[in-house]
């Protein structure tokens, strides 16, 4: 879930399928290669928040903070929508509603989802769609000591990246609306 399941409340008391949906939390906090780096780990979205917040942020440990469950229901959402957005791309309409709105058939059949670099070797001509993946890049800071950066993007198609946002994480507050689309 994130958080630790003892500071969970439920102050406003949901029913069951609420409590189960808002405690689900499928987004990946220790992300699969990390334990291979040796050293601090910042999340990108971390370095989009204000200096205020991140100032306050670390005055209250995370883990010490009392959260109620239904306070939690914009990053559920967001999680939905990223969880349907690729769904989409492995529905078996897909290439039909392509289709439908106006995308070539010779460029719909060219759509790879998360190919391999010797799937694009072997036909260059594949338009790549990567699908939330992963990246660390590890940086030195002035005073020498180095640590990772961690990011996840939604969707890089042909090379344009794409962030689906239902709040804004610039703002530190995932309780705001934001726009939604591309960033």
């Amino acid at each position: 879930m994130g958080k630790n399941l003892d500071l969970i409340t439920n102050n406003t008391n949901l029913g069951l399928s609420m409590v189960l949906w808002l405690g689900h939390d499928s987004y990946d906090h220790n992300p699969e290669g990390a334990e291979d780096i040796d050293g601090p780990i910042v999340s990108a979205t971390t370095l989009l928040k204000p200096t205020r917040s991140l100032i306050l942020g670390s005055r209250i440990q995370g883990s010490d903070a009392e959260v109620d469950i239904a306070s939690l229901g914009a990053a559920r959402i967001g999680q939905s929508i990223h969880g349907s957005i690729e769904d989409a791309f492995a529905s078996p309409n897909r290439d039909a509603l392509l289709e439908k709105m106006g995308y070539p058939p010779g460029l719909i059949k060219k759509l790879r989802i998360n190919p391999t670099a010797a799937d694009i070797e072997a036909d260059p001509s594949i338009v790549p769609i990567y699908l939330e993946q992963r990246a660390f890049k590890q940086v030195t800071l002035t005073s020498g000591a180095k640590l990772w950066i961690s990011g996840k993007y939604d969707q890089v198609i042909a090379g344009q990246v794409e962030d689906n946002k239902s709040t804004k994480a610039s703002d530190g507050n995932a309780g705001q609306p934001g726009q939604p689309g591309r960033h």
